[in-house]
């Protein structure tokens, strides 16, 4: 399984992901082996975080604390070019370090999901965080093919206050 991690900041009225756009670099992250940043390719614009793997797992993380549970929409833009299917999962933790694991409270990995080609766009709305949450983490997912390989790209993430919704996944051309 190849893994990217993005941790979250406290919510509030905007986004809080730190540079969800990736525009001129993967600043304000730690990276992994296989996460580079490409600045050939994004959605909305030039500028991505891209997973590159041969059967071992990346990840990308940071950790951000929340200041109070409430209901949340998270998205990201992806790009699956190899691999099984795509998606995230975001994890609750107890106190400010992401270490005090609570639970997962959304995951958007549909078995076998079929990507089209360019981007789409993955999001989950009106996803209530599980009481006692201090410090979010947002994990992108890519699940290798057949023969261990996974290439895909994440740009303009999101996480912020919401109303109720449903997940779901919107397809586009650039």
């Amino acid at each position: 399984m190849l893994c990217a991690t993005l941790a979250l900041q406290a919510v509030q009225a905007a986004n809080v992901v730190p540079n969800p756009d990736f525009d001129s670099d993967i600043s304000g992250w730690t990276a992994g082996p296989g996460i580079t940043w490409d600045g050939s390719d994004g959605s909305p614009g030039l500028g991505s975080l891209r997973i590159s793997t041969a059967g071992n797992n990346a990840t990308f993380s940071t950790c951000m604390v929340i200041s109070a549970p409430q209901k949340i929409d998270l998205s990201a833009n992806i790009r699956l070019r190899w691999g099984r299917q795509a998606g995230f999962q975001g994890i609750a933790y107890n106190d400010t370090n992401c270490s005090g694991y609570i639970a997962a409270f959304v995951t958007t990995l549909p078995p076998f999901w079929e990507f089209p080609e360019g981007w789409a766009q993955l999001s989950a709305a009106g996803v209530m965080l599980p009481d006692g949450t201090q410090s979010v983490v947002l994990a992108f997912i890519v699940l290798p093919n057949d023969s261990l390989s996974a290439d895909a790209s994440v740009d303009h993430v999101f996480f912020g206050p919401t109303a109720d919704g449903e997940i779901f996944r919107n397809s586009f051309e650039l």
